[in-house]
């Protein structure tokens, strides 16, 4: 396209160019604003990096910002640039707020890493947190049990996950169940048997095989 003086093009061109100018000029007032506030900020006490880190973690989903964060101070760690380890210190945190057994569940939930799980016990019967296929993070009662015939556990009767009912089924039966989890579009970490019974590992077994995966995403 040809570009001339006192044409339809150059007209166009000119007001592109201004427009471009206005939003540059607007850009620029409002970085001088922004400065306005983080100089008003300071004169009241308050750090302007730590301003600017909260403006950038509430842009952040709270489960990538913990995530980040466990990363950051783990990695902090290893580097000798934290004397404890993330863990360490937030229970020690914990304990000094003498928080509940409840109060002390939700708080693990949080440090429960993105892809593994946490056994805990605190004050009672051992806890299994985990997080589902979403991210969440859910608890509920674990029993180690190293033989398929010793008694099942019972349902969970917390409000932070849902009661699961152990199937009496055998090796093989548990391996059709876990085909039957995936056909019925549930996730795998549902599997209803408990950890070190046999049957765990034939349930997982058989999901695997439906699914042709394992069941928990990419990596």
């Amino acid at each position: 396209m040809t570009v001339g003086q006192n044409t339809i093009q150059s007209k166009l061109l000119r007001g592109i160019v201004e427009e471009i100018e206005k939003v540059e000029e607007q850009m620029k007032d409002l970085r001088d604003r922004k400065g306005e506030i983080m100089a008003r900020a300071k004169a009241e006490g308050l750090t302007p990096a730590g301003i600017r880190y909260v403006v950038k973690a509430r842009k952040m989903k709270p489960h990538d910002r913990e995530e980040a964060e466990t990363i950051r101070d783990t990695y902090m760690h290893a580097m000798g640039m934290a004397e404890e380890p993330p863990l360490f210190r937030a229970m020690q945190k914990m304990a000094e707020d003498e928080l509940s057994r409840e109060k002390l569940i939700e708080h693990f939930k949080l440090m429960c890493p993105p892809k593994g799980e946490v056994i805990v016990k605190v004050g009672g019967d051992p806890v299994r947190i985990y997080r589902d296929l979403d991210g969440r993070p859910q608890a509920e009662p674990y029993v180690d049990q190293p033989h398929a015939s010793a008694a099942a556990p019972k349902p969970s009767t917390m409000s932070t996950g849902r009661a699961r009912e152990v199937p009496d089924v055998d090796e093989d039966g548990a391996y059709e169940y876990g085909r039957s989890m995936y056909r019925q579009n549930k996730p795998v970490t549902e599997n209803p048997f408990p950890y070190g019974d046999p049957r765990r590992a034939r349930c997982d077994e058989g999901y695997r095989d439906e699914s042709g995966d394992d069941g928990m995403g990419d990596d």
